[in-house]
C-alpha cells in the first residue's frame, strides 16, 4: 500500500470509520525499487562508518567497542559486504572465517570502498593467519590513503618506518604518521607520539610526545594510556608518580593491553606506585601470558619455580619458560636450558640443554655463551672442543661476564684451545677480579705472588688475597696468613689498610646515619604541616 488509512484522509473513532478528508497526503513512498536499495546502501554505509570510527577511535571520536560492534552488526544485516567481512573477520554475530572475509573485503574494495582496501590490505600484510602479498597490500593501502583514509595512513607509514612490503624510509613514515594524527587516528597520534619520544625521523621531542600520547588516550586508545603510564612510572616527559602510572596501565589493560597488563604485574610484585601483592602480579602475568606475552610467561616462569604468588611447581614453571622461549625469549631459553641441564621439573638432559643453549647464546646472553663454552669444555651434551668452548667464552667475557673473563683468563693461562699467553691471562683475570670474583681475585693473587705474566709486587698478591678473604674464600685467608708470615711487611702494610679500611666504614656509616636521621626529621616535619592545614585524612 501507498499510503495508509490515516495518511488517506480517513477519521476513525473506535472501530468505526468516518467520512474521509479530501485534502489527503500521500505517505512518502519510492519511486523505483533502485531508489528503495540505494537508500539500504545509504543506512548500511552510514552505519559502518559510525561503527568502524568507534571501533579504530578515528575521526576524533573515543573508542567504544561496544557500540562499534552493534553498528557493524546492523551494517551486515543491510548488506554492505564490507561489515560482512569484517563480522566474519573477528566472529561478530557469525562463524569466523578469515578467507570468508578477504574475498568479502575484496569484492567491496572492487568498487571503491576505501575501508575494504584498508582491510583486505591488513589480510594481506606478513602475519601469523595472514596469505601474505605485501606488494598488493601496499597498493591497496596507498589507494586508501588518496582517499584520506586516517588508518590506512597510519598503516602504510607503520610500513615506511619497519620496511614492510616496501624499503625503509623514516621521512614517509613521519608524512604518512602526521597525516593520520591530524585526521584524529588515535593510533596515528600514538605512532607520531612514539617517533617524537624516541627521535625517529624528526628531532627528539618528550613533551610533545606526552601531548600527543595523551591526546591518543583521550580517544580511548590502549597504547595511548599505556605510554603515558610508562611516561609517569619512569619520568619521561612527565614528573615521576607511579601511582598515575598504575592508573593508566590500569585503563590499559581493561582495553586487553598485554604490555599494560605485564607492567601492572612488574608493579605488584616489586610494589611500584601500589602495595606489593604477588597474588595479584601473578594474576596479571597469567592474563598477559595466557595473551601471549612472552615477558609475563618468562616473568610467571619465575613465580612458579620459586613459589611468589602461586604454589611453587617447576614442572608448571618449565611450560611457561618453554613458551616464553619459543617465541624467542632470549631469557628464557637460558632458563629452559638450565632446567634441562639440573633436572628441574623435568627430566634431566644435556642435549637438551645445549640446543637452548645454542639459541639463547646466538642471541647474545652472555649467560647462555659461558654455559655453552663450559659444555664444549666439559663435553656435556656435545663433543668435547676446547676451540668452541673458548670462542663462546670470548664472547660472553667481552659483555662483562665476570666468570667468562674468569674462564678466558685459564685458558690464555693454560694455552687450552688458544694459544698460551701470561700477560692476557692476567689482563683478563684482574677484570674478573675487579668484578669480586673471588675464585679470579686468589689466582691474581698467585700471578702477582709468583710474577706470573706480571711483575711480582707482593703488596698487590696480599690486596687480592685480603679481598677474596672477605668473601669467605678460605684458600684466601691461608695463603695471606702464610705471604704475612715469610713477609713481615705485609703484616705491618695489612695493618695500616685494615685500620684505613675500618676508619673509612665507620665514617660512611656515620655519614649514612646522620642523612637518614636528617631525611626522617625533614618528612615527619612536612608530614605535622600537611596534617595541622587539613581536618581529615583519608588513606
Amino acid at each position: 500500500r501507498l499510503w495508509s488509512k490515516k495518511g488517506a484522509g480517513f477519521r476513525q473513532k473506535g472501530n468505526r470509520v468516518l467520512s474521509p478528508r479530501l485534502n489527503f497526503k500521500p505517505q512518502k513512498s519510492y519511486a523505483s525499487e533502485n531508489t528503495a536499495i540505494m537508500h539500504l546502501k545509504e543506512t548500511a554505509e552510514r552505519h559502518f562508518n559510525e561503527g568502524i570510527a568507534a571501533l579504530h577511535g578515528t575521526g576524533f571520536k573515543a573508542i567504544d567497542k561496544d557500540y562499534a560492534t552493534d553498528c557493524i552488526i546492523t551494517a551486515k544485516n543491510l548488506g554492505s559486504d564490507v561489515a560482512t567481512g569484517l563480522c566474519l573477520q573477528n566472529g561478530w554475530d557469525c562463524e569466523k572465517n578469515l578467507s570468508g572475509a578477504a574475498s568479502y573485503f575484496r569484492k567491496a574494495a572492487l568498487v571503491g570502498n576505501s575501508h575494504a582496501m584498508y582491510l583486505l590490505a591488513v589480510c594481506l600484510l606478513p602475519g601469523i593467519e595472514n596469505v601474505e602479498s605485501p606488494g598488493e597490500a601496499i597498493q591497496l593501502l596507498r589507494m586508501a590513503a588518496e582517499k584520506k583514509h586516517s588508518r590506512a595512513q597510519c598503516e602504510l607509514g607503520h610500513c615506511y618506518r619497519h620496511g614492510i612490503g616496501v624499503e625503509a624510509n623514516m621521512k614517509q613514515a613521519i608524512f604518512y604518521y602526521r597525516l593520520s594524527a591530524t585526521s584524529g587516528d588515535s593510533r596515528g597520534l600514538c605512532c607520531l607520539g612514539a617517533c617524537y619520544h624516541i627521535g625517529l625521523g624528526v628531532e627528539k621531542n618528550p613533551k610533545k610526545a606526552v601531548d600527543l600520547y595523551m591526546r591518543s588516550a583521550e580517544l580511548g586508545h590502549p597504547s595511548g594510556h599505556y605510554n603515558i603510564g610508562c611516561c609517569y612510572n619512569y619520568g619521561l616527559g612527565l614528573k615521576m608518580d607511579r601511582r598515575k602510572a598504575v592508573r593508566f596501565f590500569m585503563a590499559s589493560a581493561k582495553a586487553q593491553n598485554k604490555c599494560a597488563m605485564r607492567q601492572l604485574g612488574i608493579c605488584y610484585q616489586y610494589a611500584e606506585g601500589v602495595r606489593k601483592n604477588t597474588k595479584r602480579a601473578s594474576a596479571w602475568f597469567m592474563r598477559a601470558a595466557l595473551l601471549g606475552d612472552s615477558d609475563s610467561q618468562w616473568h610467571l616462569g619465575w613465580n612458579f619455580k620459586l613459589g611468589r604468588g602461586c604454589k611453587r611447581s617447576r614442572s608448571s614453571a618449565v611450560k611457561w619458560f618453554r613458551l616464553a622461549a619459543d617465541q624467542g625469549k632470549k631469557e628464557a631459553q637460558w632458563d629452559l636450558a638450565c632446567c634441562y641441564a639440573l633436572g628441574e621439573g623435568v627430566e634431566k638432559c644435556f642435549g637438551q640443554a645445549v640446543h637452548w643453549f645454542q639459541k639463547s647464546a646466538e642471541q647474545g646472553c652472555s649467560y647462555a655463551q659461558c654455559d655453552l663454552g663450559w659444555c664444549y669444555s666439559t663435553g656435556k651434551g656435545v663433543s668435547r672442543d676446547y676451540r668452541k668452548a673458548f670462542g663462546w667464552y670470548q664472547l660472553a667475557a667481552e659483555q662483562g661476564n665476570s666468570v667468562a673473563q674468569y674462564e678466558v683468563a685459564r685458558c690464555y693461562r693454560r694455552g687450552q684451545g688458544v694459544e698460551k699467553n701470561s700477560k692476557l691471562a692476567v689482563r683478563w683475570m684482574r677484570k674478573s677480579a675487579k668484578q669480586g670474583n673471588r675464585g679470579a681475585q686468589v689466582i691474581l693473587a698467585d700471578l702477582y705472588t709468583n710474577g706470573e705474566g706480571v711483575r711480582r709486587d707482593l703488596k698487590q698478591a696480599a690486596m687480592w688475597h685480603r679481598k677474596a678473604a672477605n668473601q669467605g674464600e678460605k684458600k684466601a685467608q691461608s695463603k695471606l696468613v702464610e705471604l704475612m708470615r715469610m713477609h713481615p711487611q705485609i703484616r705491618r702494610l695489612s695493618d695500616n689498610v685494615d685500620t684505613n679500611e675500618t676508619l673509612t666504614t665507620s665514617c660512611t656509616k656515620l655519614e649514612t646515619l646522620s642523612d637518614f636521621v636528617h631525611g626522617a626529621a625533614s618528612w615527619i616535619s612536612s608530614m605535622l604541616t600537611s596534617l595541622s592545614s587539613v581536618d581529615s585524612v583519608v588513606v
